[in-house]
C-alpha cells in the first residue's frame, strides 16, 4: 500500500516497524492477533501502562531495531523512520526517553528524506514531531495520525 498519510504512523513501513517493536517488547496481541499497539493514540490506560513498562524493560532490544535497519546509505531512511516510530510510541505511552535517544529522534525528524524532498505536509508533521520530542517530559503525547480508512473516507467524501 505504501503511505497514505504524512504522519509518523501513516504507512506500511512504520506499521511494520511498530510490529517489530511489539515483538521486541514481547507484546501479547491476544488470540485474535488484533490487540496490537496500533493505533497508539487510542490505547486504553492499562494498555499504555503495560506498553510503557515493557518498553522500559526491553529498551536495549528496542534500540537494536534501529541498527537492524543497516548502515548502508540506502538504509538510512529506514533508520530515521524506525527512530521516529520508536519516539512516537515512547511519547504515546509516557515511557522514559533518554537524552541520547532524544537527540537521535530529533535528528531523525530533521533529516527525514520525504520532508527534505519538499513535501509540505511531511515537513509540517516532522516539525511537530521535533517540537514534541524537544519538550517531552514523560507526559503522554499523541501525534496526529490518519488511519488508512479515515484517509479513504476523506478522499471519497464530497467537499463542502
Amino acid at each position: 500500500m505504501g503511505w497514505w498519510d504524512a504522519g509518523v504512523f501513516g504507512g506500511d513501513t512504520p506499521l511494520d516497524f511498530l510490529y517489530a517493536i511489539e515483538a521486541a517488547i514481547n507484546w501479547d496481541r491476544g488470540k485474535d492477533e488484533m490487540g496490537g499497539l496500533y493505533p497508539v493514540n487510542y490505547l486504553e490506560p492499562e494498555e499504555r501502562n503495560k506498553a510503557k513498562e515493557l518498553i522500559e524493560k526491553h529498551w536495549r532490544k528496542v534500540l537494536k531495531l534501529i541498527d537492524a535497519q543497516g548502515h548502508r546509505k540506502s538504509n538510512i531512511e529506514y533508520r530515521y523512520i524506525m527512530t521516529q516510530v520508536i519516539a512516537g510510541v515512547i511519547m504515546a505511552t509516557g515511557a522514559k526517553m533518554s537524552k541520547a535517544f532524544k537527540k537521535k529522534a530529533i535528528e531523525a525528524a530533521q533529516k527525514d528524506f520525504w520532508a527534505n524532498e519538499g513535501d509540505e505536509e511531511r515537513q509540517t508533521r516532522m516539525k511537530e514531531l521535533e517540537a514534541a520530542i524537544v519538550k517531552y517530559d514523560g507526559s503522554i503525547v499523541n501525534l496526529e495520525n490518519k488511519g488508512l480508512m479515515a484517509k479513504i473516507a476523506e478522499v471519497l467524501s464530497p467537499e463542502d
